[in-house]
């Protein structure tokens, strides 16, 4: 921030621009934190140990800085992964997901519960929503976090994701599991984990689910988790065409959490 000043006050520059790869978490967070804009996103543009890179760029326009207001503090608390639960090890995906993404998202009922996944995903589909959750996760949007048996190298089971809105602070869950790991309280940990990660590095004030009537697994699991169902949400997906009806959960951060009591 402080060579910004320096530049826009002292050179001719009238416009500043840095880059990173999507993997680079941190560069990105440094550029949001000091007010710079980002302008999107440019696949496979550049090769990187012989391997495509997509990068993200951001800008600055001395018309425009300093910023009128600091940017809201925004922080999705990777410095404190990977969680832990008594039998799993969640940590944020990467490009080196696309496979094991391939296989959660194939696995049977997650089509029937997910408005967002196709009938039968293909590879490219997987590459290129993946490429999307880590692009994303890179701008401090949405985190996305994989849950494995035991170790982040263990069996990956699940997925669970947060897209964040920071300005309400307010995240949109969605999650899944593989059908083998069903009804065996694993669905549980992986919410509880996330939760608290919300509430606490994260700073939200609110989480909320949207999710089919018909999909009374998860209402269940929202329920004892202590969300409130708020309301039936008319055409609130589309899905092959179709627009499909919804019930919103939601939970605060004021609000009882359940497991807390249970481990008292």
């Amino acid at each position: 921030r402080a060579f910004l000043n320096w530049a826009f006050d002292t050179t001719p520059v009238i416009r500043i621009q840095a880059h990173h790869r999507t993997v680079n978490l941190a560069s990105g967070r440094v550029l949001q934190k000091i007010g710079m804009e980002r302008e999107g996103l440019m696949r496979q543009r550049a090769l990187v140990n012989d391997e495509p890179a997509d990068i993200v760029y951001y800008s600055a326009l001395k018309e425009k800085w300093p910023p009128s207001a600091p940017p809201e503090p925004q922080s999705l608390g990777l410095e404190a992964m990977p969680l832990t639960t008594d039998r799993l090890v969640l940590r944020p995906i990467t490009m080196d997901d696309v496979e094991v993404m391939h296989q959660l998202w194939c696995s049977p009922g997650v089509f029937e519960g997910l408005a967002s996944i196709p009938r039968q995903p293909d590879m490219a589909f997987a590459r290129g929503r993946v490429a999307n959750m880590y692009e994303r996760i890179a701008s401090g949007l949405c985190l996305n976090l994989l849950a494995s048996l035991g170790s982040p190298e263990g069996e990956v089971i699940g997925e669970i994701g947060i897209s964040v809105s920071w300005r309400h602070r307010k995240g949109e869950l969605g999650y899944l599991l593989d059908e083998r790991y069903r009804g065996q309280g694993y669905a549980s940990e992986i919410l509880q984990a996330m939760a608290e990660h919300a509430f606490g590095p994260m700073g939200l004030h609110r989480l909320q689910a949207g999710i089919y009537p018909e999909n009374t697994a998860s209402g269940r699991l929202l329920e004892r988790h202590g969300f409130t169902p708020e309301g039936f949400t008319r055409g609130a997906f589309r899905k092959e065409g179709e627009y499909l009806d919804g019930l919103e959960w939601s939970l605060l951060v004021t609000d009882p959490r359940p497991w807390q009591d249970q481990a008292d």
